[in-house]
C-alpha cells in the first residue's frame, strides 16, 4: 500500500537548508518545489499493516490524498521505508557507507553504518539522497530493524531538501551527517556534538529544534523527550475537546539555549528556564547547569494553546505545563509540593487562582500548587470541564468540596514527603559544620549581562587554580511596595540586584568549575539607599508587618537555594536592630523584643523545613552575637569582616597590618564561642586606596594597590595560626571577585581583588585549610 499525497506549497518555504553544500541542496530544492507528488512505499506487508495508523496521520490534511500500487508519477518524490533486511533498499545507501548484517550467534540481523553495528529493535536510520532512477529528484530512505522502534521514534515522512543521514540507536539521535563525511570517516560522538554546536536546525521524533548554542547531545536527547511526551499527553487530554482534530495541530518551534544572555534576550525572562511566546508557536527553554529543563511544561502550555486557543486564566496554563510534566525546577512536582505542605505553605486555591496571587506569593510556592488544583481538576471534573475553563473569561470559583480536597491531597503528599526524608540534611549540613574549611571569594555581577554572560566561567578559572572552593552571592532585596514590573517578586519585596535565574546560573557555572555556593540575603532600606541596619521595629503593628513580608521573602529564597542545593543559606544580614531579642538589650519595651524572638522563630522554623543545607544567621559585627537570643535556631554565625584601626597613624606598620586581621578573627571566633556556634566570613575585605584602613566600609585617600596586598598576606599569615579555635572558622571568602566586565573595573581604589597585585596573594591565602 502506497499513500500518494499532493505537496504542500508552503512546505517547501518552512525548510532550513544546511550550509555548505549549495550544489546538492539547490539540486534537491528545486526538484522538490516542482514535485507535484510524494509517494511513501512500504513493501513488507507486516511493517505495512503496524505503520498504517501513523502514515494516516502523518498525511491527515493533506490535499489530493490517493492511494496508488507503483511508485507514483514520474515527477514525484520518494520515500522508502523498510526493514534492515531488504538487500536491495540496503544497497541504494551503499555510498554512505550502509550495509546489511547478517546474524551472528545470538546477535539478530540489521545493518551497519560505517563501523556501527544497528541491530537493536530502536536502530533507525533516515537518509536523503539523489534518487538514483529519478536524477534531480530526493529519495529518502527510512531503514529500520522493527516496526517499533519507526513508531517510538514518530519520523516524519516527508522527504528533505537536503542531502543528509541521521542515525537513532535505542531511541537515541545518534549522529547527523552529510554526504561527503561518511561514517567511516567520523567519530560518532564528533558527529552528534557537531550537529547540535553548528547552530542548524535539527529533527528527531518530529519535532524541530533551533539549537542557538552548542548544545550536548545527552541533554538535547532528554530535552528531546520530555517535550515529546508532554505534547502528546496534552493531544490525548484534550483532542476531543478541540475544535476540529490532530490535522489542524501543528507543533510549535523549539530554540534551545544553553547561554543566558542570549535566552533573556530573547524572551525577556530572568526567573523561569523556559519561555511560551507568540500564542504558542514558539517555545524557548534554557539548558542551566544548576537545573534540570523543565521543558516539558512549557511544550505542554504550547500544545494546548494551539489545540484550544488562547486562555484568560493564565494560571490554568501553568497549572496544567506542570501537572503533564510531572516536573518542577527538575523535582517530581509531588515530592516538591509534598516539601511545602511539610513546611506549612498551604495557601487555599481561591488564593492560588486570585490574579494578585502573583504578588503575595512566590512562584516556587504557587506555580507548583497549581499543578495539584490542575491535577484535581481533571481528575474530578475531567478534561471536558478544563477545555471550558481553559476559553472561558469567566473566573474559576473553587467550592469548599474542593478546597477540602485539595487540602486533603495536600496533607497526603506532606505524609509521603515525611516519610521519605533522608540522611541527606544531614549530609549537607556536616559536610560545612565538619569537613574542611571553606575558601573562596564573595562574586559581584558586573557588565550588562550579569551572572548569564557566558564569560562567567573563564573570569573563575584564576580563583579555581588558585584553590578557591567556594562562592558567595550577595542577594540584595529592597523594602517597599513591588513595581508594577516586578509583581511576580514574593511578597512585597523586590529584588533588587540578582534574579533568580542570573543566581542559577552562577551557581551552576561556579559548580561546574568545582566550587561550592552560598547565598546570602542582605536587606536594603530603599532599592538604592542604605541597607536595613536601622529599621527601628518599635510598634505591634510595625514589627507584625515587617516580618509579614520578610517571610514571605525568605520563603522564596529558602526555596530556591534548595532548588540550588546551595551548601550554606544566610538570612539576616543588614538587620541589626531586627535581631535584637536578648532581654537584656535596652532598646524596647520587654513585649517587643518578645514578639521579635517569636517572629524570628516562626520565620527560622519554615526555612528550616524548607532548606536542608546549613543555616546562617549575619552579623555586620561580633558584638552583635550577645544581643540575639535564637542561636539554637541555626547552624552557623555569619560575619562580615573589614578591619579598620583607630590609632593615630599615618599609615599603619605592616606588623599593624597582620594584627588588624587577628583582632577581627579573635573577636569573631570568641562570638562564636559565646554562643556556640562555628564562624562562617561571608565577607572581608580591604579596598585598594591608602587610608582605607581608617573606615573599613569605603575607599578613602589615593589608589594604594600594595596596601590591599599587604593586608590580605596579613590575613593569609593570619590563617595559618594553628590555634584551636581558628578550627570555628568553617568558611571565609573575600570581598569581591567581579564576573566578566571591562578590566579596567578592577583597577581602581575598591574592594575589587582581580588585576591587582593582591590577587598574587590568593594561592597563599586559599592553601590555608
Amino acid at each position: 500500500m502506497n499513500f500518494l499525497c499532493g505537496w504542500p506549497g508552503a512546505f517547501a518555504l518552512a525548510l532550513t537548508l544546511l550550509p555548505g553544500f549549495q550544489g546538492e541542496r539547490f539540486a534537491l530544492r528545486t526538484a522538490l518545489e516542482r514535485a507535484a507528488r510524494c509517494t511513501v512505499r512500504v513493501r513488507d506487508d507486516g511493517l505495512r499493516a503496524r505503520l498504517e495508523p501513523l502514515f494516516r496521520e502523518a498525511a491527515a490534511g493533506r490535499d489530493g490524498l490517493v492511494l496508488a500500487a507503483d511508485d507514483g508519477p514520474a515527477n514525484g518524490a520518494r520515500v522508502l521505508v523498510a526493514l534492515g533486511d531488504e538487500a536491495d533498499v540496503v544497497a541504494l545507501l551503499g555510498d554512505l557507507g550502509v550495509a546489511p548484517l547478517a546474524a551472528v550467534g545470538e546477535e539478530p540481523a540489521g545493518f551497519r553504518v560505517g563501523e556501527r553495528r544497528c541491530t537493536g529493535p530502536g536502530d533507525v536510520l533516515v537518509a536523503t539522497l539523489e534518487d538514483p532512477e529519478r536524477a534531480g529528484l530526493p529519495l529518502t530512505v527510512h531503514l529500520a530493524n522493527s516496526a517499533d522502534g519507526l513508531i517510538a521514534l514518530g519520523a516524519d515522512l516527508t522527504p528533505s531538501a537536503t542531502p543528509g543521514l541521521r542515525l537513532w540507536r535505542a531511541g537515541e539521535l545518534d549522529f547527523d551527517i552529510l554526504p561527503g563525511r561518511t561514517p567511516r570517516e567520523l567519530d560518532v560522538a564528533a558527529a552528534r556534538a557537531e550537529v547540535l554546536a553548528r547552530g542548524a536546525p535539527v529533527t528527531s521524533h518530529g519535532v524541530t529544534v533551533h539549537a542557538q548554542n552548542g548544545i550536548d547531545p545527552n541533554s538535547f536527547g532528554r530535552f528531546l523527550r520530555a517535550s515529546v511526551a508532554a505534547e502528546h499527553a496534552v493531544l490525548g487530554l484534550f483532542l476531543a475537546e478541540a475544535e476540529g482534530d490532530r490535522a489542524r495541530f501543528r507543533r510549535p518551534r523549539m530554540f534551545l539555549y544553553t547561554d543566558g544572555a542570549s535566552f533573556a534576550a530573547a524572551t525577556g525572562e530572568r526567573d523561569a528556564v523556559a519561555h511560551v511566546a507568540a500564542a504558542g508557536e514558539v517555545v524557548h527553554a534554557l539548558l542551566v547547569p544548576a537545573i534540570a529543563p523543565d521543558v516539558g511544561a512549557a511544550t505542554a502550555r504550547a500544545a494546548a494553546q494551539r489545540l484550544l486557543g488562547p486562555t484568560a486564566s493564565p494560571w490554568l496554563a501553568r497549572g496544567l505545563g506542570l501537572t503533564v510534566a510531572d516536573v518542577f525546577d527538575g523535582r517530581r512536582l509531588a515530592t516538591w509540593n509534598g516539601r511545602l505542605a511539610a513546611s506549612g505553605l498551604r495557601p487555599r486555591v481561591a488564593e492560588l487562582v486570585a490574579p494578585g496571587a502573583v504578588t503575595r506569593h512566590s512562584r516556587l510556592v504557587r506555580e507548583p500548587l497549581l499543578g495539584l488544583v490542575v491535577e484535581l481538576l481533571l481528575a474530578t471534573r475531567g478534561p471536558g470541564f478544563v477545555a471550558e475553563l481553559w476559553r472561558s473569561s469567566e473566573a474559576f470559583v473553587p467550592d469548599e468540596a474542593f478546597e477540602e480536597a485539595f487540602a486533603s491531597a495536600l496533607e497526603e503528599r506532606a505524609r509521603d514527603f515525611r516519610s521519605r526524608a533522608s540522611a541527606s540534611v544531614d549530609a549537607r549540613r556536616s559536610a560545612v559544620l565538619s569537613g574542611p574549611r571553606r575558601l573562596g571569594v564573595c562574586l559581584e555581577e558586573a557588565g550588562p549581562d550579569g551572572f548569564l554572560d557566558p564569560e562567567l566561567g573563564a573570569s573563575l578559572v584564576p580563583l579555581v587554580e588558585a584553590g578557591a572552593d567556594s562562592v558567595a552571592l550577595a542577594v540584595y532585596a529592597f523594602r517597599g511596595a513591588p513595581r508594577e514590573r516586578r509583581a511576580g517578586e514574593p511578597g512585597a519585596f523586590a529584588t533588587a540586584g540578582k534574579r533568580d535565574l542570573d543566581l542559577a546560573f552562577a551557581v551552576g557555572t561556579a559548580r561546574e568549575h568545582g566550587m561550592q555556593a552560598v547565598l546570602d540575603l542582605r536587606l536594603r532600606a530603599e532599592e538604592t539607599g542604605t541597607f536595613a541596619d536601622g529599621i527601628v521595629l518599635d510598634t505591634e503593628a510595625a514589627t507584625r508587618t515587617f516580618f509579614e513580608r520578610y517571610q514571605a521573602l525568605l520563603v522564596h529564597y529558602a526555596l530556591l537555594a534548595e532548588v540550588l542545593e546551595v551548601d550554606v543559606l544566610c538570612v539576616g544580614s543588614e538587620l541589626r536592630f531586627a535581631g535584637r531579642t536578648r532581654s537584656a538589650s535596652p532598646d524596647a519595651p520587654l513585649v517587643m523584643r518578645e514578639l521579635r524572638l517569636a517572629s524570628w522563630g516562626e520565620a527560622l522554623a519554615v526555612v528550616r523545613e524548607i532548606f536542608d543545607g546549613a543555616l546562617a544567621f549575619g552579623l555586620s559585627r561580633p558584638a552583635e552575637a550577645a544581643q540575639v537570643a535564637f542561636w539554637d535556631r541555626v547552624d552557623l554565625l555569619g560575619i562580615d569582616l573589614f578591619p579598620a584601626w583607630n590609632e593615630d597613624f599615618e599609615k599603619p606598620p605592616k606588623g599593624v597590618r597582620r594584627r588588624m586581621w587577628r583582632n577581627v578573627l579573635d573577636a569573631a571566633v570568641r562570638a562564636g564561642e559565646e554562643v556556640d556556634r562555628p564562624v562562617f566570613v561571608l565577607q572581608a575585605g580591604v579596598s585598594s586606596s591608602a587610608e582605607g584602613w581608617r573606615r573599613f566600609d569605603v575607599p578613602r585617600g589615593e589608589l594604594d594597590l600594595e596596601f590591599q596586598r599587604e593586608s590580605l598576606t596579613g590575613l593569609s599569615r593570619s590563617l595559618s595560626w594553628s590555634r584551636d579555635e581558628l578550627e570555628r572558622v568553617r568558611g571565609l571568602h573575600l570581598w569581591k571577585w567581579l564576573g566578566p566586565s571591562d578590566p579596567s573595573t578592577s583597577s581602581g581604589r575598591g574592594f575589587a581583588l582581580q588585576g591587582k597585585p593582591a590577587e598574587r596573594v590568593l594561592a597563599e591565602l586559599f592553601g590555608r585549610r
